[in-house]
């Protein structure tokens, strides 16, 4: 195992080893106009100006085929700040509210900026089924969106906690489109780029430190369902458990969300069991639900860490802004949206990036945990 980690950190150091080369865009004598993009399409210029700033009331079909006109004409590596000039890559998140993929977008759009790439941020629709929504000009994620994305010459790719159908990556493998994936909640479909972090192993060594401090009636907080790393969390959490020796009680594994608020109600669920059977302590799949989870304890009258210990995951802003500080388990998140920009860059030259790749995690002790409080 040590091998293995051994090689993903020189992995490691041989992306950021690097800069990637950035061609420029030959810049054509004669400058090319709107007038010439609509002469082309036999549009009028109002239509085209509009297909360019995707206008949503004009066509995606619209759209596509007077970016094509204006790359064939050259109009967009005439005029400032095209992507044809500047080259750019696509991420999509599924949420911008989490602070985890805040971290993870500031890390790749650092490592953009040192490149010479731009990058565009877009964000799954998350307006609940229920609730009414502004209709968008083109959704991301689409097959009309990654053709428009593939139009308009993208380098490729950078998924966020974000999933994708097979066949988007079909297609975008068609369009030429590299696609990467940062901590995929799903087994990415064959051709996509995995990054991530060492979930199972994060997992272990949370449960076992806590193990460590004499606690035996340990909890675990789980992330939505069907998400890849919180179950790899878990198996950690349950091998854990395994070395250790102990029966695990079925009734202190609760299903969350990587959210606040699903951690404050996973503990609510936890601590409605007999008092005998609460937990001394809980490893939550996630910061966000950790300190939900405290908030809680704190509810029902418990203190942290004296009648309860808690350790979260990430090590994000709230883990060392809260008070007490939490425990965590660190994943380099930044460094995971930097390589993706690195990856991406690669897999756009015809560079065999490997298989998924897994970047080192950490326990870092901070104030939310303690040895096992003694017997009331």
């Amino acid at each position: 195992m040590d091998q293995i980690f051994a090689f993903y950190s020189s992995q490691v150091r041989n992306y950021f080893g690097r800069r990637c080369v950035v061609s420029k865009s030959n810049v054509q004598s004669a400058r090319v106009t709107l007038h010439d993009v609509a002469a082309k399409t036999g549009l009028s210029r109002a239509t085209v100006s509009k297909a360019l700033n995707d206008r949503p009331d004009v066509s995606v079909a619209t759209r596509l085929a007077v970016r094509t006109a204006a790359e064939e004409l050259g109009y967009l590596r005439s005029t400032q700040g095209g992507p044809s000039t500047f080259p750019h890559i696509a991420l999509v998140s599924d949420s911008l509210k989490s602070p985890y993929a805040m971290e993870v977008i500031s890390g790749a759009a650092v490592e953009s900026q040192h490149m010479g790439f731009g990058l565009t941020v877009w964000q799954l629709d998350e307006t609940p089924d229920d609730s009414p929504s502004t209709p968008r000009a083109i959704e991301p994620l689409s097959e009309d969106w990654l053709r428009l994305v593939a139009s308009r010459g993208y380098v490729g790719i950078v998924l966020v906690t974000a999933p994708i159908s097979e066949n988007l990556v079909s297609l975008a493998g068609d369009l030429n489109i590299p696609i990467v994936s940062v901590d995929s909640p799903q087994v990415p479909p064959r051709g996509v780029r995995e990054l991530g972090a060492t979930n199972w192993r994060g997992g272990k060594d949370a449960t076992g430190y806590l193990f460590s401090l004499g606690h035996r009636r340990i909890a675990f907080v789980s992330g939505p369902p069907r998400s890849v790393p919180s179950q790899d969390r878990m198996q950690g959490y349950l091998s854990a458990y395994q070395i250790a020796d102990v029966a695990v009680d079925d009734k202190l594994i609760v299903e969350g969300g990587f959210t606040f608020e699903s951690g404050f109600t996973a503990g609510r669920q936890l601590f409605t069991l007999p008092r005998s059977q609460w937990p001394t302590a809980v490893f939550a799949a996630s910061d966000q639900s950790a300190l939900g989870v405290i908030e809680a304890a704190r509810a029902t009258g418990l203190r942290v860490p004296r009648d309860l210990s808690v350790i979260g995951f990430d090590d994000t802003l709230m883990a060392w802004s809260s008070s007490p500080q939490l425990t965590t388990v660190r994943q380099p998140i930044r460094q995971l949206g930097a390589l993706s920009i690195c990856t991406l860059s690669d897999a756009r030259k015809g560079i065999d990036t490997g298989g998924a790749l897994q970047l080192t995690t950490e326990l870092i002790v901070r104030g939310t945990t303690a040895p096992m409080p003694e017997p009331m």
